[in-house]
């Protein structure tokens, strides 16, 4: 492993690393539970939910739910949450279609995570699907320059190219990461995943994804039947290195100054972990540059 000024030593994930205490995670999307009895994993934990007559949630071992933005919310703490899940921003300020998917990846949270919040691997994990692959493909070279912020919830970034802003990310604790493209023109098109941990080697991943509507279309969410190409694409990879460290144990990792980026939720996940990042956060919150090739 090859550390740099600004790359600490990152130990692998483990099967330790999933669900936080105290924290509000997507159980179901709403329109998916009724009347009859559900399961959901949960960190390993099974919980049941169903709705009563009048569309009430309830919840076998009892727990705090929550509607909110399409979603039905659990909150695993054994006190009461000072406050709502997390709201769904709206960039789009009503004038947007969206589109909820749901798929599972046989794959550890972090591992998830980290591949979700990582920009270069759409030049060699997504044929057909991305633009950067396309990019790659007809010979198109750049730089982006990305610009993090750490703050109290995770983290912003904002990707320069051209001189133009075309990105920006945000990813938030416990399991969300947001990529908005193109921010500041028409074509901006925005997506929310959530990571939702049901075991250390299974993660459902809640996608939403959104974009301005055209003259013709209504605004509103549906949801949609099954993860699109991209998203499954990117659960061979996931389930290739899940069987890897199933047959091998704790993978070893060789990092270059490159993969700070990405290695940053996995410091700020072992501090919350620890109950530290909440009261420790301001003393990581110096800005940081990468120069990412594209």
């Amino acid at each position: 492993m090859t550390a740099g000024p600004d790359l600490d030593l990152v130990s692998p994930p483990t099967p330790a690393d999933g669900l936080l205490p105290d924290q509000w995670y997507i159980a179901r999307r709403s329109s998916d539970l009724g009347t009859v009895p559900q399961t959901v994993l949960l960190g390993g934990t099974e919980i049941g939910l169903w709705r009563d007559e009048r569309g009430d949630v309830h919840a076998q071992p009892a727990r705090t739910c929550e509607e909110r933005d399409g979603y039905l919310w659990v909150w695993t703490g054994a006190e009461a949450p000072s406050s709502g899940p997390l709201a769904i921003a709206d960039p789009f300020q009503g004038r947007g279609v969206w589109v909820r998917l749901t798929q599972r990846v046989k794959a550890g949270f972090l591992d998830s995570v980290e591949n979700t919040v990582d920009l270069i691997h759409p030049l060699f994990a997504h044929p057909w699907t991305h633009p950067l692959w396309w990019a790659h493909r007809l010979g198109i070279q750049a730089s982006m320059r990305v610009v993090i912020t750490p703050d109290a919830l995770g983290w912003t970034a904002e990707g320069f190219m051209w001189g133009r802003r075309i990105m920006w990310q945000e990813v938030r604790l416990p399991d969300r990461v947001r990529l908005l493209l193109l921010p500041d023109t028409a074509l901006a098109t925005d997506a929310f995943v959530h990571h939702v941990p049901e075991t250390p080697a299974m993660t459902r991943f809640e996608i939403l994804l959104g974009r301005r509507c055209a003259p013709w279309e209504r605004p509103g969410a549906t949801d949609g039947p099954q993860a699109w190409l991209l998203h499954r694409q990117d659960r061979v990879i996931l389930e290739a290195l899940q069987r890897c460290r199933t047959r091998h144990g704790p993978v070893a990792e060789c990092h270059a100054r490159a993969d700070a980026y990405t290695l940053l939720f996995r410091r700020i996940f072992r501090l919350a972990q620890e109950g530290r990042w909440q009261r420790e956060w301001s003393r990581h919150s110096t800005q940081r540059e990468v120069v990412v090739r594209v």
